[in-house]
């Protein structure tokens, strides 16, 4: 078995797809939020966004976040926005 995908829905409108490539030995995890685009909340989305990747409730700093990623090997966060069609 060299490639499966599988796809639950895990609470209303909240989707867990996991796609297993045997051959591969990276792991990526993707958080997705859909918002309706809005002139107004567009900037405070990708505000939350960039905040979201840096620091959190435990780790409060981006000094800190960036101790703890050191110490897994290979790891970083990514943030991002986009638009697609009428959503962001």
């Amino acid at each position: 078995m060299e490639l499966s995908i599988k796809r639950d829905v895990i609470a209303d409108g909240v989707g867990f797809s996991a796609i297993v490539d045997t051959k591969l030995k990276t792991n990526v995890l993707k958080i997705k939020f859909i918002t309706e685009l809005s002139e107004k909340e567009a900037p405070l989305n990708s505000m939350a966004a960039m905040l979201i990747g840096s620091t959190n409730n435990k780790i409060k700093t981006y000094s800190e976040m960036s101790d703890r990623l050191n110490a897994l090997y290979g790891s970083s966060i990514y943030t991002d926005t986009s638009k697609s069609g009428d959503c962001q």
